[in-house]
């Protein structure tokens, strides 16, 4: 009897039709078990391929399973290799757009660094108004319907990419920012899977959801996710330390660096220092993800280019 082997496509029949073409022969000539019927996600995410297992018919009349063993399965192992590195060189060119991206969907610009402050905000006061033709749109306040359809694309997303969890819907006084406090069951490592390495799951998925909730009601959505407090721990945390490393830049005259991180959170480190004297603080890097340098003054100057 011959090996089971492999297959998987857009649905069952994709599959089986798969297996057909590699192997050679006619539907008829298989056995089939079907692993998976595969899913179709929502918004194109949490996508599942159809899973079948064939073998060919012991009536078949096909070659003996040594020549179909060796010959089209290591075809089809190869092809199945050659297909994974390629769906993971995709998933990661659409990571990096992303990422670049990202830096757009933050809801404030980050701070100038402080050593070009003031004459900056002299040169804005002076300087009339830029015309705004590329500005966002404004924010609008969501009705209960919206509200409703915004909670559940959130759900059904978690549900697809890290398991259950509770979504807890916020929306400011003005009816501007939405906050989706999210809570997951079980111990400290689901929250730790939600959130993802300095929170950077979770800035992916806020993300995602951002264009997802706008596309699907039409309008600007300020949707910012929180899983339970972490953003209030990650804030304490960040300016905490920038503000042990400036007391080291203060009694040692060097330069200290944070780690690369986000624009929302180089903001946070700019505003716990602007009000210090005697350093400063300036975002170093290429990309969205930049270390941020704690000097004292003066001395972690730009250099001008000739």
């Amino acid at each position: 009897m011959s090996a089971l082997m492999e297959y998987k496509g857009a649905d069952v029949e994709q599959a089986i039709a798969g297996a057909c073409s590699a192997l050679g022969v006619a539907r008829e000539a298989l056995e089939i078990q079907v692993i998976s019927t595969g899913s179709a996600g929502i918004f194109g995410l949490g996508r599942r391929q159809a899973v079948v297992r064939v073998r060919l018919r012991p009536d078949s009349g096909m070659a003996d399973e040594s020549a179909v063993g060796n010959g089209a399965t290591k075809a089809t192992v190869a092809k199945a290799t050659v297909a994974k590195e390629t769906v993971a060189k995709v998933m990661e060119a659409k990571a990096a757009a992303q990422a670049e991206r990202r830096e757009d969907t933050a809801e404030q610009p980050e701070p100038v660094d402080q050593e070009q402050a003031a004459p900056a905000a002299a040169a804005k006061a002076s300087a009339p108004a830029p015309a705004e033709a590329g500005s966002r749109s404004p924010v609008e306040p969501l009705n209960d319907a919206e509200l409703a359809a915004v909670q559940s694309t959130i759900a059904r997303l978690l549900e697809l990419s890290v398991g259950p969890a509770a979504v807890h819907l916020q929306q400011d006084e003005n009816g501007g920012k939405l906050l989706a406090d999210l809570q997951v069951d079980g111990d400290a490592s689901r929250r730790e899977q939600l959130v993802g390495p300095q929170g950077q799951t979770l800035e992916a998925l806020q993300y995602l959801l951002r264009k997802m909730v706008s596309k699907q009601l039409g309008k600007r959505v300020a949707l910012e996710l929180d899983a339970a407090g972490f953003r209030a721990e990650r804030r304490e945390s960040l300016q905490a330390r920038a503000r042990e490393l400036a007391a080291e830049v203060k009694s040692t005259g060097k330069t200290r660096t944070m780690a690369a991180m986000g624009p929302a959170e180089r903001r946070l480190v700019h505003l716990a220092l602007q009000d210090d004297p005697e350093v400063r603080s300036r975002s170093v890097g290429e990309g969205v993800f930049k270390k941020v340098l704690v000097h004292p003054p003066g001395k972690g100057r730009r250099r001008r280019k000739r």
